[in-house]
């Protein structure tokens, strides 16, 4: 299993328990993980610190996941920074909306820890 030393992940979800136990795991695998609640609390804590990746829930009350995106690649020392969205909604990602809203990938609720470790250790 590769490692995420020095990856910074900003993970943004409005489900706590999901959120923090891909927290854990992320940072077992050495990644240093900002967790955000909200579009809105992710927003500042991008601004605070630049992530190297950013890992989304996109259905999240008030600013959803696809605004949240927008509003960051506006942003332009955040635009570049790679994300990924999360949802149960597979719809979504097949409708083309998660890669139009500007992800470069997509991770299928319930959450496979695995699978984002292996794609997050790509950007290493």
């Amino acid at each position: 299993m590769p490692r995420l030393d020095t990856l910074k992940v900003l993970l943004v979800d409005d489900h706590d328990d999901g959120r923090e136990i891909l927290a854990l795991y992320l940072e077992y695998e050495g990644a240093s993980v900002a967790q955000a609640r909200s579009g809105t609390e992710a927003l500042e804590l991008a601004g605070g610190e630049r992530p190297d990746v950013v890992v989304s829930n996109v259905h999240m009350p008030g600013l959803d996941g696809l605004a949240f995106l927008r509003a960051l690649r506006d942003q332009p020392l955040l635009a570049g920074v790679p994300a990924f969205a999360l949802s149960g909604d597979l719809r979504l990602e097949r409708s083309g909306r998660i890669a139009d809203a500007g992800y470069a990938g997509f991770f299928p609720k319930p959450i496979d820890p695995e699978i984002v470790v292996r794609e997050l250790a790509h950007l290493l």
